[in-house]
């Protein structure tokens, strides 16, 4: 009786090690790469990248960043908690292999994250595939902040969405340096952004 109590504290005592072991296997940096990179654990070092940007949301930790190698593209995304995703100048990551969403169209960027996270885009270029519609390019659900900088968000109908399927609260909208169409809402200019209820909550810079 005494072994077998014995094995089984050693086996829970091993499924605790190894539960914190792959809890601390997620990075502060992950690194992507179109043509090196493979979505298999534990890609994310920069000698090992991931693929893609929605598998290197398993690897990235809450606040981390996903860093771009190279130009490609690198597929729709749905951001779930803080984190910054960008590429440096010269790299042309492409978001253009969107998701559909049957209640919502399709996106390329989805952010659906908690009430005290940020989501920064940097550096990268969302374009709609040719027929996606209703296509949201970045479509924002909940978090506190987004922060979109020095990107392109192009060929879709709706652009940058805040809150499509109603207002929940008052969210920070950053805009720096950023190419994208201008749709308007009851003849109001947007910059970018296609919120109608309340435009006035976004901060544009």
């Amino acid at each position: 009786m005494r072994n077998v109590l014995r094995v089984a504290a050693v086996l829970a005592i091993f499924m605790v090690v190894s539960a914190s072991a792959w809890a601390q296997g997620l990075l502060n940096q992950v690194y992507v790469s179109e043509t090196d990179g493979n979505d298999v654990p534990p890609c994310g070092p920069i000698k090992k990248p991931c693929q893609t940007f929605a598998f290197s949301m398993t690897r990235v930790t809450s606040k981390g960043r996903v860093i771009v190698l190279n130009t490609g593209e690198y597929g729709a995304v749905r951001i779930t908690k803080s984190v910054t995703i960008e590429a440096p100048p010269g790299v042309n990551a492409l978001i253009q292999q969107f998701v559909t969403n049957p209640t919502g169209g399709s996106f390329g960027v989805e952010i659906a994250a908690g009430s005290n996270d940020v989501v920064t885009l940097r550096g990268i270029k969302v374009s709609a595939p040719p027929g996606s519609f209703p296509s949201h390019e970045v479509v924002f659900t909940s978090g506190a902040a987004l922060y979109i900088e020095n990107c392109v968000v192009e060929g879709g109908v709706l652009g940058i969405d805040i809150f499509p399927f109603g207002f929940a609260g008052d969210v920070n909208v950053f805009i720096r340096h950023h190419s994208s169409p201008l749709p308007r809402s009851g003849g109001r200019k947007l910059v970018g952004i296609y919120h109608p209820a309340d435009a006035g909550r976004l901060r544009h810079q």
